[in-house]
C-alpha cells in the first residue's frame, strides 16, 4: 500500500510505503511460519505486483471465504468507538514513515480484489473516514 502526500502547502508530493502494521483483527498465515500470508507483509515494497495470484508473501485475512461465518467461532462485527457508525468484521492498522496531508492511497489486491470497503487515516487524533462504498 502506498500513501501521497505534502508535508506542506506548495511542498511536492511524495510518496511513501507503510513502513510498519501496528495492529490487525486477524491473518490466515501465522507469525511462526514467516511471511506466510500474514498482515506484516502488508509493510515495505510489494515483493508481488505486477504479478498477480495466490502468494504466501500476501496478506489474507483469516475470515477469508463464507466458510467463516458459518464456523461456531465466528466473531461478531467489531465496534469502534470514535466511529460508533462503523463496524466491520477485520482491520488493519499501518503505519507510514513521515506525517503528510494525503492526497491519495493507492492499494494492490493481487487475488480476488473486493477486501477493501473502507480506508480511514488519522494521526493521534480520531480517524478521519477518507472512502467507503466503492473502492476505485
Amino acid at each position: 500500500m502506498a500513501a501521497f502526500g505534502r508535508r506542506s502547502s506548495g511542498e511536492r508530493e511524495i510518496k511513501q510505503v507503510a513502513s510498519r502494521v501496528v495492529n490487525f483483527s486477524s491473518q490466515y498465515g501465522s507469525d511462526k511460519l514467516e511471511g506466510s500470508y500474514t498482515a506484516y507483509n502488508l509493510a515495505g515494497e510489494s515483493s508481488i505486483f505486477p504479478s498477480y495470484g495466490d502468494y504466501t508473501k500476501a496478506f489474507v485475512l483469516r475470515t477469508y471465504g463464507p466458510w467463516w461465518n458459518m464456523a461456531p467461532s465466528a466473531k461478531s462485527p467489531i465496534g469502534q468507538s470514535s466511529l460508533k457508525t462503523f463496524i466491520s468484521q477485520d482491520f488493519v492498522e499501518l503505519e507510514f514513515p513521515q506525517p503528510v496531508y494525503l492526497t491519495g492511497i493507492n492499494i494492490i489486491e493481487t487475488y480476488h480484489p473486493g477486501a477493501v470497503v473502507r480506508i480511514l487515516a488519522c494521526n493521534s487524533s480520531p480517524a478521519a473516514r477518507l472512502s467507503s462504498g466503492e473502492i476505485r
